[in-house]
């Protein structure tokens, strides 16, 4: 050690905490040293347990160069402070006394080793002091054993984790309506003749074992599952169809399992959630009232098998497993299920508006196999690659049992400030891995997403394009237009920018406009076709009052253009949705918060989906905790 810490100041970082003996409240030791100045709290504290003594002058001198020999008397004050060494035997516990105050601040492993080295660097100077090195060192490396032994302990042990949701929505409308989950709920004369009342409780306990091994299991109490699989089709599709409460409680497993370290990667098996890329795998949410974090990651979950493993900066991922344990529910609705594979086009089927994940003939996967490569070239750009065979116990009359889905994404690394992201997907409709489906041609279930990202400041901003075959459907999660969700057959641009106005003030702004992908009209003319459109336009206000409570208010519409060939009247027709939401969220406490919404709804769908209009209101309000 060469240079000796050039200005006092940095010393302080040399483990202040590092003591037993609590420093005394007493006023400002120093006259350099402010109450306002960022070192004021680490240089009271060192003075106060006399590692720190100054001038007699009373000025603290932080700026001056320290030398060699002032290290070493700081040095050796702070080892005066260190443990005495192994305790001996406990004796017999005494009658319980009054609380004391709290102690100070343990060391860490790393502020013991450093202790170590600055020990063996000043072993001279300090034994110059008076200091018995070797005892000190003894005691040193005494404690380095006992901290490690503690944090294997601490870390080895169960971990108990979980959260809490409880969440309550009621409707007022005049009749029948869609809502922005894409579910159609019941008509509702006021708030208090509709009401949800949800909850979920998950619990998760964990543990490290011996081996590398870490076990894990999460079991869930809800009936918000049941109001989720109350959609057209999953969740994803729209939640909550049926309205009043009354959803049965279900109690189940939701994950668990091991991982553990096997032939230089790691093995993860029973019931885990995995998530994969946007075109390929990803499970849709679509309730657009309750945020429920547990539900909207994205994760698919699986009762079978992961490997992982590390080729230098290269993973790869294999995993296989079965969802016909993991639906959740126990009326038989599917909530754990992907839909993959298509016999037709959007809104194949009445109603005409595209809601939700809507039937297009697709598949229940019971089962999939797939593997997922990402390689980084260079510092350049990072490859993902995903092939993922998903089967089902379909009828042998079914026009398909097998679906797979082949995807290939990229993300450049920065230019400037820019970030370059894509991915090209296409789903194959089969009767089994090895036999096609005939009747259904494959040249119309392809999906590919361009997007290019930007921050300048405080400004972020996203342009991009997307582009959805007809009869593209797979396991992922590719975005909603209003209320329909996993839309298809639609292509153009879309952008996003959001920015602060003030320090407080946030804005968000975005928009898309997508044409029909190709000529497709199903049944008796649906469908979305050339020629056919539809806009899109959001914007988003919040305002942060302070860090516990926040306000929003936001506008989503869709704007159809639909040509004469599918439209109810056979002309062309401007069909409208529109949502007017204001929000306030609060946080209780460090892990609860409280969130409140109302929003209005304003669908005409006059001759372009139908003969009605539907106009209604929603006021949710949700309180989740986590621990």
């Amino acid at each position: 050690m060469k240079k000796y810490m050039p200005y006092l100041g940095a010393a302080l970082s040399l483990l202040a905490v590092a003591w037993a003996t609590p420093s005394r409240a007493q006023d400002n030791p120093f006259k350099d040293v402010p109450t306002d100045h960022w070192a004021y709290q680490a240089v009271t504290d060192l003075q106060q347990k006399g590692v720190l003594q100054g001038y007699p002058d009373g000025y603290f001198l932080g700026k001056r160069t320290l030398t060699r020999y002032e290290f070493a008397v700081a040095l050796d004050r702070m080892l005066k402070n260190l443990p005495a060494g192994t305790a001996g035997p406990e004796g017999p516990a005494g009658p319980e006394g009054p609380a004391g105050p709290q102690g100070p601040a343990g060391m860490t492993p790393e502020e013991v080793t450093e202790l170590q080295g600055l020990t063996n660097e000043f072993k001279t100077d300090l034994a110059s002091l008076g200091a018995n090195v070797k005892e000190i060192q003894n005691r040193l490396d005494n404690l380095a054993s006992r901290l490690h032994a503690l944090e294997t302990k601490v870390k080895n042990m169960p971990k108990i984790s979980g959260g809490m949701f409880i969440g309550m929505r009621s409707d007022d409308s005049r009749g029948a309506f869609v809502d922005a989950s894409g579910s159609l709920r019941p008509g509702a004369s006021s708030f208090t003749n509709s009401v949800n009342v949800v909850h979920d409780f998950h619990l998760m306990v964990s543990a490290h074992l011996k081996g590398g091994i870490k076990a894990w299991g999460e079991a869930v109490l809800s009936n918000y599952l049941s109001y989720a699989a109350n959609g057209p089709a999953t969740l994803g599709s729209g939640v909550g169809a049926s309205s009043p409460s009354g959803e049965k409680e279900i109690g189940t497993l939701y994950t668990g399992g091991i991982t553990a370290p096997v032939a230089g990667g790691e093995l993860t098996l029973g019931r885990f959630g995995h998530k994969g890329s946007p075109l390929t795998y990803q499970r849709p949410y679509a309730d657009a009232y309750f945020n429920i974090p547990w539900y909207n990651n994205g994760q698919w979950i699986e009762d079978g098998f992961n490997y992982s493993h590390k080729f230098g900066s290269a993973r790869m991922d294999v995993f296989a497993g079965s969802y016909q344990t993991t639906t959740t529910t126990s009326s038989g609705l599917l909530l754990n299920q992907p839909l993959v594979g298509a016999l037709a086009g959007p809104r194949s089927t009445s109603p005409m508006k595209p809601v939700g994940v809507y039937g297009q003939g697709q598949m229940a996967a019971t089962q999939s196999l797939g593997t997922e490569i990402n390689v980084p070239i260079g510092k350049i750009v990072d490859i993902g690659l995903s092939a993922i065979d998903l089967g089902s116990n379909a009828s042998a009359t079914a026009a398909f049992n097998n679906v797979v889905e082949y995807g290939v994404n990229f993300k450049a690394h920065k230019i400037g400030p820019v970030v370059i992201s894509g991915e090209v997907a296409k789903t194959v409709t089969q009767k089994s891995i090895s036999n096609g489906a005939p009747g259904l041609s494959n040249d119309d279930n392809n999906a590919y997403t361009l997007n290019a990202a930007a921050k300048l400041g405080s400004v972020h901003a996203n342009l991009g394009y997307k582009y959805i075959d007809p009869r593209f459907y797979s396991a992922g999660y590719w975005g909603h237009i209003g209320n329909w969700y996993n839309p298809t057959n639609i292509e153009g641009p879309y952008a996003n920018v959001s920015f602060k106005l003030f320090h407080k003030l946030g804005v968000e702004i975005g928009g898309a406009y997508y044409g029909g992908a190709r000529n497709r009209v199903y049944g008796f003319g649906e469908g979305f076709t050339i020629g056919s459109s539809v806009a899109d336009a959001n914007a988003t206000l919040s305002y942060a009052f302070n860090n516990k409570l926040s306000l929003m208010a936001n506008y989503e519409g869709a704007f159809y253009n639909l040509s004469g060939s599918v439209s109810a009247t056979g002309h062309r027709a401007h069909p409208v949705e529109q949502y007017i939401t204001i929000g306030a969220n609060y946080t209780l406490g460090g892990n609860t918060s409280l969130g409140l919404a109302y929003q209005i709804i304003a669908n005409s769908s006059t001759s372009g989906f139908g003969t009605t209009s539907s106009n209604a209101n929603v006021l949710t309000s949700q309180v989740s905790v986590k621990f």
